[in-house]
């Protein structure tokens, strides 16, 4: 016991939480604010908005916020010289404010998109016949509504940002949480379970006035009965713990599955809900001929892997060699362009230890940035070489557009 209250004396437990407290605070003040920017954006009739806030979103919510952290540090503050503060420790909490905006914006904007699409459409017609512009009936007609329909979401969203403001360990801020635990484990091993448990306890009394907040507003807001406001609350602070989303998944797919079976739906398998929740057009032939309620198959896309073993399981055994031999040449010719890239990026050079020791330099030496040659490089030239296939994939073809025409 006196070893576990020497811990409290030797290190500031309620210090750190206070650091993630403010971390928590600003990145959900500046996200919320880039939230809604995104969100106008997504909704604006100008399609050039719409595709930059929609790129934004998708990129964002499916970057690790690691990764970000990580590039706030070595690249915006390293390569980049990106500074907010002289100050050691302020100058990286900032940094840090700032990966995390970036990341919740995102998620925030989507909680606003889900709360627009309870607003019926009936109400921008509306503001459109009494001359109201786009920005007018957004921010005095739509967006007003959508925060009453997306409270539950958004503070979905809050209890994540303050589960992520541990992450800001890897934006060197050497003051919060997940550093200290880390600390107080490595030289106290003998105390690892007190250590826990008092991190752990104060993640849950931090959740807890969130959780009261959430249930007063969806009282209030959105008129729900006490009840089912509980209902709503539990599910929500339950969904961001990594160990009840298997309970909440189970629990909503098996509710999902009771609803259907009222309507007289036979669901075979548990996870065919997921799959018909993507659903959003189903188009049968029943014009009035003899014709049945079928569908038929007209392609099928499959991975990688898949598609080798299905092109196995139908030919013989050269061509299916042949086949794994042209895909093996394609994956080694996509490293190497990743590799080129990714060396002239972050060395400024071409063939080093290839063509020769120091290779052909192509750009000057102040140029290139080291980010490019870390792991973190790696995976940002293969996003960058998958958005780049997926637009030139997804591009009509010339002949397809004179057919376009033609009919």
């Amino acid at each position: 016991m006196s070893g576990f209250l020497e811990l409290f004396s030797q290190y500031d437990v309620l210090g750190a939480f206070l650091v993630n407290i403010e971390l928590t605070l600003w990145s959900a003040l500046f996200s919320l604010i880039l939230g809604v920017i995104l969100v106008v954006m997504r909704i604006s009739p100008i399609s050039s908005l719409r595709a930059v806030a929609g790129a934004y979103v998708e990129l964002f919510k499916n970057l690790p916020l690691t990764i970000i952290m990580v590039f706030m540090v070595l690249g915006a503050y390293a390569q980049l010289k990106f500074s907010f503060s002289d100050t050691f420790a302020t100058n990286f909490f900032w940094l840090a404010v700032t990966g995390l905006s970036l990341y919740t914006a995102a998620f925030v904007c989507e909680s606003l998109r889900s709360g627009i699409n309870t607003v019926p459409l009936g109400q921008a017609e509306a503001a459109r016949a009494l001359g109201l512009n786009f920005m007018q009936a957004a921010t005095q007609i739509i967006l007003p509504q959508a925060f009453r329909g997306s409270v539950a979401p958004l503070g979905n969203t809050l209890i994540a940002l303050l589960k992520n403001s541990t992450v800001a360990a890897a934006a060197s801020v050497a003051t919060e949480t997940s550093t200290m635990m880390s600390e107080m484990i490595e030289y106290h091993a003998d105390q690892i379970v007190p250590i826990f448990l008092i991190f752990a306890f104060g993640y849950v009394v931090l959740i807890i006035p969130i959780g009261i907040l959430l249930f007063r507003s969806q009282i209030s807001a959105q008129g729900m009965t006490r009840n089912e406001a509980i209902v709503a609350t539990v599910a929500g602070i339950i969904g961001m713990i990594p160990e009840g989303l298997v309970l909440l998944t189970s629990v909503s797919l098996a509710a999902g599955i009771i609803a259907l079976s009222r309507r007289r739906v036979l669901v075979q398998e548990l996870y065919a809900l997921e799959t018909l929740a993507h659903v959003d057009t189903l188009c049968l032939d029943k014009t009035g001929t003899l014709t049945q309620g079928t569908m038929h198959v007209e392609e099928v896309r499959l991975t990688a892997l898949g598609r080798a073993e299905a092109f196995a399981s139908k030919n013989g055994v050269l061509a299916s060699a042949v086949d794994g031999l042209t895909q093996g040449i394609g994956y080694t010719v996509a490293l190497v362009c990743m590799c080129i890239i990714r060396e002239l990026l972050g060395s400024g050079t071409f063939g080093k230890g290839v063509l020769s020791a120091d290779g052909v330099r192509i750009l000057p030496s102040q140029y290139p940035a080291m980010l490019m040659i870390l792991p973190v490089g790696g995976f940002l030239t293969l996003a960058c070489v998958i958005a780049a296939m997926q637009y030139f994939l997804s591009k009509p073809k010339k002949d397809d557009k004179k057919e376009e025409v033609a009919k």
